[in-house]
């Protein structure tokens, strides 16, 4: 079975779901299995009316003969797929959540897809097939909505084996509902932790005082030791000196004081955002440069692989009162924009024969060009990162150099939620 978890709430949801079949009864969400929406839940979650032929299912039955006490999770790495320090700080406290043992595994690049991969697509094509047919059946343009609907449409498998790929094959169909609310849990701050992409194996190891831990295996072995975390007694071959099959390495995720941070994903920041004195008055902000990080899209991140980008803030935040052309930009009505100055990364060279004293150099801009109106829903953090963003003197002939520090820059990838 394959199930990804996009918050705390729907891990452990999950795991209950398969354990009882109902729900948790403090959350929101609403699971839809066969045609039948499973008990439990909230009072509010539960009277929430049924479309489409969907009916209530009155007698929870758990779908686990025995309860669950480990689950391999098998991701493929895409671009949409969480990894970063807070997902593996899920991973190492999963146990203490859920429960349950979490191994969560991937596969290295070039060796495929998997299981969940074809499945994605279903909900996309019902979504497309009813659309040419709006007379026949349709749905309201809401998410729950949307979900009852393709739960009515993708009630078992056809065959289990139709779709199957070597010894796998679905069996059964689980739908689950969300509301927004549910995934107010605070995600954990921990400080951005390299080197990741070079292991394919993480466990948690759940200790009986809160300092869980992180086992983390560059290859992944599904022999009968390993499965059963006896690591050293791998059956495979010990490759590399270690830390291959039968080795492994421990590291604990801690959290870290969460600070304030200018991501736009909910009405809520988008407002706090607003009232930053830096989109007031930029001149009278400390420390001097103004400076925001602004989000990189993907296929913008060139050769250098840029997942910021800095700027200066030099003119106050104004709502425009008329759509139009901004400085190359196109910007509705409505919209709150401010006037910037872009900073250029020059990498890690060294300055008058002398080491770096910190990971990133950059130029503030002086071209017509560099000068930019950015929207206020692209700015990822800000002023409360930059205390350490400090200028070099001035090198007669050249530009003046500004010196982002490895703390500054794990705090935006972090605090910004750019290593996910």
């Amino acid at each position: 079975m394959e199930a990804e978890f996009t918050s705390l709430d729907s891990a452990v949801n999950f795991m209950t779901v398969l354990n009882t079949g109902a729900v948790q009864a403090q959350s929101e969400a609403e699971y839809v299995e066969n045609g039948e929406r499973l008990p439990g839940g909230t009072a509010e979650s539960q009277a929430k009316e049924l479309a489409y032929g969907i009916k209530q299912r009155v007698v929870a039955k758990a779908y686990a003969s025995k309860p669950i006490k480990q689950w391999m999770r098998r991701r493929d790495r895409c671009a949409a797929q969480f990894q970063g320090a807070k997902a593996f700080k899920r991973v190492q406290d999963f146990k203490r959540n859920c429960g349950v043992d979490l191994k969560d595994c991937s596969p290295p690049a070039m060796e495929g897809k998997w299981l969940c991969d074809g499945y994605g697509n279903r909900p996309a094509r019902i979504a497309e097939q009813n659309s040419h047919h709006p007379e026949d059946e349709s749905w309201k343009p809401t998410v729950r909505d949307f979900s009852l609907f393709v739960a009515s449409k993708m009630l078992v498998p056809t065959k289990a084996t139709k779709f199957s790929q070597g010894r796998w094959g679905p069996t059964e169909y689980f739908h689950a509902f969300y509301p927004e609310s549910a995934f107010e849990d605070e995600t954990p701050a921990v400080k951005t932790w390299s080197g990741s992409d070079e292991c394919h194996y993480f466990h948690g190891k759940y200790n009986d005082g809160n300092d869980d831990e992180l086992i983390r295996r560059k290859k992944l072995c599904s022999c009968d030791p390993c499965f059963a975390g006896r690591y050293h007694n791998c059956m495979s071959n010990d490759l590399d000196n270690g830390l291959w099959y039968g080795y492994k390495e421990t590291k604990r995720l801690v959290n870290q004081q969460v600070r304030e941070v200018a991501s736009t994903r909910s009405a809520a920041t988008f407002e706090n955002l607003k009232g930053w004195k830096i989109f007031k008055n930029p001149s009278a902000v400390v420390p001097k440069g103004n400076v925001v990080a602004v989000r990189v899209h993907n296929k913008d991140r060139g050769q250098t692989g840029e997942q910021y980008y800095l700027a200066k803030v030099t003119g106050p935040l104004r709502e425009l009162k008329e759509g139009g052309m901004y400085e190359g930009n196109w910007y509705d009505r409505g919209f709150f924009v401010f006037e910037m100055t872009w900073f250029h990364y020059k990498g890690t060279s060294q300055l008058e024969g002398k080491k770096s004293v910190g990971d990133r150099h950059y130029v503030l801009g002086t071209q017509a060009s560099d000068k930019c109106t950015m929207q206020l829903n692209g700015v990822v953090t800000g002023v409360d990162c930059f205390k350490g963003f400090k200028a070099t003197k001035k090198v007669k002939g050249r530009d003046k150099v500004y010196v982002l520090s490895t703390d500054i820059h794990d705090a935006i990838m972090t605090l910004g939620s750019l290593s996910s």
